[in-house]
């Protein structure tokens, strides 16, 4: 009876483990979330590009109301945002986070779902191309899943797609190559291309090498004219996914390349990968690395010996080890050679999250471990060589122990964690699998003990990563939302006030903050809060628009416009009218203080024809402005003037400027905190800026190293300066000046080491002239720009252009797809300030202008697809009417 019941029960196993590598992997992931903290309602929070990107709803949000989102303003400025789209909005696990209400319940459903999904797709590769079924095929998949790479991801989720991609695809090519069918391995092409791009891109190449090494190594066992078939089975199934997704990739594919508000990004700095780092790579115990070089390749502790064993095992299928071995020998070369590595990268700069790729080697490691598994067999040879194995493993924990605590890597920064916790589990693997292998325990009792190591060893492994990911309190956090919804509902009603008296125009909003603390949440808030903000995450900011702002000395990261308050005339022309201040206190808590900029010019508005012949940027950014301010006016403004009578007193601090405003910083002694205190005179001057530039081949530096955060501080107390902090060690900054007894002044502290030394290639000063500056707003205002409708991607106005005034200035990140039209007459959009904005030449008198954004190759995309789709039909009919003559009853 007892063995009768016990056979029940191994079947049912055997039916749906699937399913149980489902439930165990989304329970490892819960309780991995649980300890962290980070489930809904507890302490912390994910936070950054999973929020920005995950939690507004994407692409479903807008496809649900009716339109695609090819071009919206509530991204930076505006812009295309196909490509973004594309990147990570059309996984469908993402509908999730339009359907539920609280976003963050809906990011921790999607991330536990994606676990599950991707542990029980494994598992079923393991069990159906592999032949393991015993319960270790459950485990492989479960630590798949849960490895470092997909918890790392977790906080770029739309990256996390490519776990379960990859045995997706591979599944649909294994039913290929064994039975002709072309639909399962088309329908799962297409999936990939169109859900995610990138994850489609990295998928497709791999499993087209996997196809090729299975024609080279066993394509000689088929006949030329199945080897034929074969391959043109393959092609047909291909170019059927390719040409279905081309609706939605092919314009991705002309922003892409076109240079037309593209996130194209070259690589031109060489990468180095140090090998004895690589050591480490695939060890228990690492936590967040975002930005290291060595891969996210732990994929659970019992792969290794597998892996190991695998190779080794002289009994083993030679072909298989053959076709394993060039794979991953394929992907490690790809680490190291550059030019192969940027190809991974479809030869884009990844500004963290590096090695996006290396999911391909865990995906090898734990197929090859399967396969290991499956050769255990109870042999004296084999017991031996674990034990090898073991020692071996051992010798390298030990030596990736030294190198990493050598370079003192943020990854492995706790010693104990990483040597103990790897030893322990090195010794009880061998030990499990010396005891399969010498059948001195029964099987009931290895699966239980294999399963429970598994279970603490993949729950922990996630955790140390999640517990330095969730650094957001979200008590706090809830109460920055609410303080910016409480600001934004402020502006809402400001707004329907200033249209009720006829004064409609779509001024942007920005709302700055503590940058350090909360800029996750302010990286994108336009899109996040729905509303016209000036963050940017646009498709443009890699091109002219970042340099643009750089050389304003507006810009304080790559990856966003600005997180502070700017100066007035920035807020002016980018139209900026609500810009709210997030600030705390200890007795009312987290506010913003609304401040409303009246003088403050729509989206378009009338300049000299001087805009056209925009003179190139020096280093100073005071300069610049006033550049941009006379070449708008057509004469000569000076918004700014340079202060030369400038004081610097220093405590426990070297600084040195040369002549040409370009120097160097350094701490004299640790201990106390290096001070700077610098000082111009007020005379009748109300504010007063600071700027200092990155050192940099040109002086303004337009991608930032990296480095520490807050090392060196530029710090104020002004009326306009947001937080008052500047990290100046990593971006350039500009900031407003204390005003206090007759002086300007701001401070730098330096927290650094004395050995550290800061080189900057520009510090000026500058008194702001107001005067000055409402002179040009009353100049500017006064021509017309009566705005009729502003849609997503379409704007159409009334204006009224002047002899003095010819050019018409739009705010709009220039992009090559802008249509124009003048009383319904195409004209030219061109490219002013350094290529960054969008203007147009007008006759003199009043006129309508439109502008439209025409999406690239949106009705050449549809063509492909139909004709894909025609493809699709005739395969399945074909197939179809094959089945039906082969047996027609």
């Amino acid at each position: 009876m007892l063995k009768t019941d016990n056979d029940r029960i191994k079947r049912i196993s055997a039916k749906y483990d699937f399913l149980i590598s489902f439930f165990m992997a989304a329970l490892m992931n819960i309780m991995a979330l649980a300890f962290a903290g980070a489930l809904p309602g507890q302490r912390w929070r994910f936070a950054g590009d999973v929020v920005t990107g995950k939690m507004s709803g994407g692409f479903w949000k807008y496809l649900f109301e009716g339109h695609f989102p090819e071009y919206r303003w509530n991204v930076g400025l505006g812009g295309n945002t196909l490509l973004s789209t594309a990147y990570g909005g059309m996984s469908p696990f993402n509908i999730l986070s339009y359907f539920i209400p609280d976003k963050y319940v809906a990011l921790i459903t999607i991330i536990i779902l994606e676990t599950g999904v991707s542990a029980m797709l494994m598992q079923i590769f393991i069990k159906r191309v592999l032949k393991l079924e015993s319960a270790m095929s459950i485990i492989l998949a479960c630590g798949y899943a849960l490895g470092t790479y997909p918890t790392v991801y977790f906080g770029c989720l739309c990256l996390n797609d490519s776990v379960y991609m990859l045995p997706l695809v591979l599944l649909a090519l294994d039913d290929f190559l064994k039975r002709k069918r072309i639909m399962p391995l088309s329908l799962a092409y297409a999936y990939c291309f169109i859900c995610q791009f990138y994850c489609g891109f990295i998928t497709g190449v791999f499993s087209f090498i996997c196809f090729v090494l299975y024609l080279i190594i066993k394509g000689k066992d088929n006949k030329k004219q199945e080897l034929a078939k074969i391959i043109s089975g393959y092609v047909i199934a291909g170019a059927l996914a390719v040409m279905i997704s081309m609706c939605i990739l092919y314009p991705v594919i002309m922003s892409y390349i076109g240079d037309g508000g593209s996130a194209f990004n070259k690589s031109e700095e060489m990468r180095i990968l140090n090998p004895l780092l690589m050591l480490g790579a695939p060890f228990w115990g690492r936590g967040i690395v975002l930005s290291e070089e060595t891969p996210c390749i732990y994929c659970g502790m019992e792969v290794l010996p597998l892996s190991v064993f695998f190779f080794v095992n002289r009994s083993g299928n030679k072909k298989e080890k053959l076709f394993w071995g060039i794979l991953l020998i394929i992907m490690i070369l790809s680490l190291f050679i550059n030019p192969l590595y940027s190809f991974w990268h479809i030869f884009n700069r990844p500004d963290g999250y590096t090695a996006r790729f290396a999911i391909i080697i865990s995906f090898i490691l734990v197929s090859v471990a399967a396969r290991g598994f499956k050769d255990l067999s109870p042999e004296e040879k084999n017991e031996k060589r674990l034990v090898a194995i073991g020692l071996v493993i051992f010798l390298t924990l030990v030596v990736s122990y030294v190198v990493w605590n050598v370079t003192d890597d943020r990854s492995f920064s706790d010693p104990v964690r990483m040597f103990t916790g790897n030893a322990i589990l090195i010794v009880l693997w061998i030990l499990i699998f010396y005891l399969k292998v010498s059948k001195t325990v029964k099987n009931v009792y290895l699966s239980t003990a294999i399963v429970i190591l598994s279970f603490v060893e993949l729950t922990a492994a996630s955790y140390c990563v999640l517990k330095e990911y969730c650094g957001k309190d979200s008590l706090e956090y809830a109460n920055v939302n609410g303080a910016i919804e409480e600001f934004l509902a402020l502006k809402d009603a400001d707004s329907e006030n200033e249209e009720a008296q006829g004064n409609k125009n779509s001024e942007r909003t920005h709302i700055s903050g503590p940058v350090y603390d909360h800029g996750d949440l302010l990286l994108n808030q336009g899109d996040w809060f729905d509303y016209m903000g000036v963050s940017m995450y646009t498709p443009a900011q890699n091109g002219h628009f970042l340099d643009t702002f750089y050389h304003m000395g507006d810009g304080i990261s790559v990856a966003v416009l600005t997180y502070e308050g700017k100066t007035d005339l920035s807020d002016m022309l980018l139209g900026v009218k609500y810009r709210g201040r997030l600030t705390v206190d200890d007795t009312t808590g987290w506010h913003v203080i609304y401040d409303k900029n009246e003088k403050v010019l729509p989206i378009g508005f009338m300049v000299s024809g001087d805009i056209n012949d925009f003179p190139e940027f020096t280093n100073d950014p005071f300069d610049n402005q006033n550049m941009l301010a006379s070449a708008m006016a057509g004469k000569p403004v000076e918004i700014w003037t340079t202060a030369d009578d400038r004081s610097i007193e220093t405590s426990n601090l070297d600084i040195a400027i040369r002549p040409d405003g370009s120097g160097m910083i350094s701490k004299i002694a640790d201990g106390d905190v290096g001070g700077a205190l610098i000082t111009v005179p007020q005379l009748d001057h109300e504010h007063a800026y600071v700027f200092f530039s990155r050192m940099s081949t040109d002086g303004i530096k337009v991608h930032s190293d990296g480095g520490r955060i807050m090392d060196i501080e530029l710090q104020s107390e002004g009326e306009r300066a947001g937080n008052g902090i500047r990290s100046i060690d990593i971006y350039n900054s500009l900031l407003e000046m204390t005003c206090a007894e007759g002086l300007f002044y701001c401070v730098v502290a330096d927290f650094d080491k004395p050995d550290a030394i800061y080189s900057f290639s520009n510090l000026c000063i500058s008194y702001q002239n107001e005067n000055a500056l409402n002179e040009l707003y009353d100049d500017l205002s006064a021509g017309g720009w009566k705005e009729e409708v502003f849609e997503d991607g379409y704007i159409r106005a009334v204006v009224n252009a002047d002899d003095d005034k010819t050019c018409l200035f739009m705010s709009i990140p220039y992009d090559k797809y802008w249509k124009a039209y003048i009383d319904g007459a195409e004209a030219t959009v061109k490219p002013v300030v350094n290529d960054t904005f969008c203007s147009l030449d007008m006759p003199e008198g009043t006129h309508t202008v439109e502008m439209k954004y025409v999406v690239p190759g949106r009705k050449t995309g549809c063509i492909i697809a139909l004709f894909g789709l025609i493809g699709w039909l005739i395969t399945v009919i074909s197939g179809l009417m094959t089945r039906f003559n082969k047996n027609p009853t």
